[in-house]
């Protein structure tokens, strides 16, 4: 209840700083003639509309705002999450030039994520000349090293599911939720808007009435005045 008063507050102080940028409207404030609708009749400028309410709403008003931001927000998030399937490149490099076993080593590898079952594919080069223990004979290459490739395919773990893809999914979901509370902050501050112009409106129509009518009593008595001046009419009659 708090909240919704508090909107319809702020929505009243724009619609009185519209009024007082945009100029008293005629349709509202002062017209003695047949009402005109706002929206639909061409109106002299310096009248605020409708659709002038409505796009100043959408396009300024603050929770408008700061629900976009939050669904900016939202897509970050999921832009960042998309990147942990970005290809991923890795190289090591280990030189040992004085010691029992004198040699160099370089190894790297490129690394590609795949969106489905966890898995993924590599490519890699690895170098290692020099000596090397027999425990360690697995490093040696010949003078032109080694290429490698191949794939990795989970059978159990992350298949179904990985961090990866449920970073997505969770993103997703903040982005469908951000959006539709921006709509829904856009629909409710329209309305209440609508509501508040409407309401303006009929305050200007209604004191546009009252002046008519005291125009038209002014107008009365200075004729029964007259007529009581030409002894044509009792002072009572006035």
């Amino acid at each position: 209840m708090s909240r919704t008063l508090h909107l319809k507050r702020m929505l009243t102080g724009a619609l009185a700083c519209l009024a007082l940028a945009l100029g008293e409207p005629r349709v509202a404030l002062g017209q003695t003639s047949a009402p005109t609708s706002p929206v639909t009749a061409s109106a002299p400028s310096g009248v605020l509309e409708l659709p002038e309410v409505v796009r100043t709403i959408e396009e300024r008003f603050p929770s408008i705002l700061a629900a976009e931001q939050e669904r900016i927000a939202a897509e970050g998030d999921r832009l960042a999450a998309a990147g942990g399937f970005d290809p991923s490149w890795r190289t090591t490099g280990t030189l040992i030039p004085i010691g029992g076993y004198p040699s160099g080593r370089f190894d790297t590898v490129v690394e590609q994520p795949l969106p489905f079952w966890g898995s993924s594919v590599f490519a890699g080069y690895r170098l290692g000349l020099g000596d090397f223990p027999v425990y360690d004979g697995k490093l040696a290459t010949n003078q032109y090293g080694e290429v490698r490739a191949g794939a990795r395919i989970n059978l159990l773990r992350d298949g179904p599911i990985d961090r990866r893809r449920a970073n997505i999914q969770r993103t997703e979901i903040g982005v469908s939720v951000a959006t539709r509370s921006m709509e829904q902050q856009r629909i409710d501050a329209v309305r209440l808007g609508t509501f508040r112009y409407w309401d303006w409106v009929g305050a200007g129509r209604k004191l546009a009435l009252s002046q008519a009518w005291l125009d038209l009593a002014q107008t009365r008595d200075a004729g029964l005045a007259r007529r009581v001046e030409a002894g044509d009419l009792a002072d009572l009659e006035r």
